[in-house]
């Protein structure tokens, strides 16, 4: 579950639940389907908060630009730590220049 500090900007990770024939190389728990026509597996997808849309729920970016509605309080949604902002930078997407910097911080003086 995501954190009440969550912010434009924050890097998260969502655990989705997916079906096919053949999974993926980042496919993890993959059990075959109950008639083994295929399987059932997770995939982590990596996003970045775009902003807060209510009490309940974020609007997300994701790495190929879609834009998603998730609720923040899917047992699927997390916030990435610090270990896996790391190893997977390759996999967030950049966020956008308004999510860049909180507004309340003031702009570096040159």
């Amino acid at each position: 579950m995501v954190s009440d500090s969550i912010r434009p900007g924050t890097f998260i990770i969502f655990r989705k639940l997916k079906h096919g024939n053949s999974p993926g190389p980042w496919a993890r728990a993959v059990t075959p389907e109950l008639r083994g026509e295929g399987y059932r597996y997770h995939v982590d997808k990596f996003w970045v908060v775009l902003e807060q849309r209510g009490e309940d729920s974020l609007l997300v970016l994701t790495r190929s630009g879609k834009r998603h509605v998730v609720d923040r309080r899917d047992p699927n949604l997390r916030r990435a730590n610090l270990w896996e902002r790391v190893w997977f930078r390759h996999r967030f997407p950049a966020p956008p220049a308004s999510a860049r910097r909180h507004p309340s911080t003031p702009l570096p003086q040159m």
